[in-house]
């Protein structure tokens, strides 16, 4: 594929993601589904066009979304997860171990979830975790872990989507893909 072809796709790319993204603003609690489909988009870049341009469509649109998005939240998980993630992954899961795999996915994830919290607390000023001032601190705690927990279990769930969908997208996709813009 000509470098003009592969800019033109990764624009579009980077416009595409960024009125998904515009559009998690507006969904509210459908966000992070709009979010994990929005990474699909870097998916595809990574497959078919390859190099430093899934990189630059992630770097830019990442920069667009902090800037240009209403709820500073969603930029930011995009910058640490749902854009960067999908490029990890393929490289994560060319290692021969499968274990290995899920350590360092393991370790990623509660670095994003760490640095999600100190972002959103320290810099954005909006708390992680509401006060529960009628439950005890016990209870608050358990709560706390829950929500992290769940955390984890949607971040393997996300990890499993994009596995199912690029194993659809080879299947059914890629061959019209390839028609298309040969």
């Amino acid at each position: 594929m000509k470098s003009t072809k592969k800019l033109t796709l990764s624009a579009a790319a980077v416009a595409i993601t960024a009125v998904l993204l515009m559009l998690s603003s507006v969904l509210g609690l459908m966000e992070l589904c709009v979010g994990a489909l929005a990474s699909l988009v870097v998916v595809l870049i990574y497959i078919e066009v390859g190099g430093v341009y899934p990189w630059l469509v992630w770097a830019v649109t990442s920069t667009l979304s902090i800037l240009l998005l209403p709820t500073k939240t969603m930029g930011v998980l995009y910058l640490m997860l749902f854009g960067l993630y999908p490029m990890l992954k393929a490289y994560i899961e060319k290692l021969r171990s499968r274990s290995l795999w899920v350590v360092i996915k393991f370790v990623y994830v509660t670095a994003v979830i760490a640095a999600f919290i100190a972002l959103t607390e320290l810099v954005l000023g909006v708390p992680f975790f509401e006060e529960m001032p009628t439950l005890s601190p016990l209870v608050q705690n358990l709560v706390k872990g829950g929500i992290i927990l769940l955390c984890y279990v949607a971040f393997f769930a996300y990890d499993m989507f994009i596995t199912v969908l690029v194993r659809l997208y080879y299947q059914k996709f890629r061959d019209k893909f390839k028609r298309i813009f040969k």
